[in-house]
């Protein structure tokens, strides 16, 4: 090997989804990088979007596979077809997994947006209720119920003997604190 050959081919390897690639290889694993690739960064998404998210990569993987596909045959053609074979078996595998991450995800979309929604509900419950007594003790202020009783002071049904009704007097007699309707 001279020193025109070593210039004209960099040993540069490139780490990509735990594994190590030429640069020249590239180009035919570009297929296959966007199906392994996963963002570094863990964006946290709300319920509602999340499962939007995992909804359309779930309606639309079928078209990314024959695209993945399309572009697999077309890169790979000319290695051969035992790599043709391999690398179709590989995608395949990638795709079965990403189906499966995509499902998980919609699932726990859809329990984090239940609990959300479940977590709304007691939270509304606790607010009516603490509105509620609230209610009660403006109604007892007002009405005053426990102060009557404490002084002594009962409320009794109302009942008039009208055998004098002529003189407009009333034979009962009323004791000194009593309250009547």
């Amino acid at each position: 090997m001279t020193l025109s050959d070593t210039m004209a081919k960099p040993r540069l390897k490139i780490n990509f989804c735990g594994k190590n690639i030429q640069p020249s290889s590239l180009c035919t694993t570009a297929a296959s990088a966007d199906a392994c690739w996963t963002p570094a960064i863990d964006i946290q998404l709300s319920p509602k979007k999340a499962l939007r998210v995992a909804m359309l990569k779930k309606r639309f993987a079928g078209t990314i596979l024959k695209a993945e596909h399309k572009t697999l045959f077309d890169h790979v053609h000319k290695a051969g077809p035992v790599n043709l074979r391999q690398e179709k078996e590989k995608l395949e595998r990638q795709q079965q997994e990403e189906k499966e991450r995509i499902e998980n995800q919609i699932r726990a979309a859809k329990v984090a947006s239940s609990l959300k929604a479940q977590e709304e509900l007691r939270l509304r419950r606790e607010r009516e209720r603490e509105a509620a007594r609230i209610a009660i003790q403006k109604m007892e202020k007002t009405v005053e119920i426990e102060d009557n009783m404490k002084i002594g002071l009962f409320l009794k049904n109302d009942y008039m003997d009208y055998e004098d009704e002529e003189d407009g007097q009333f034979l009962q007699d009323w004791e000194e604190g009593q309250i009547c309707n």
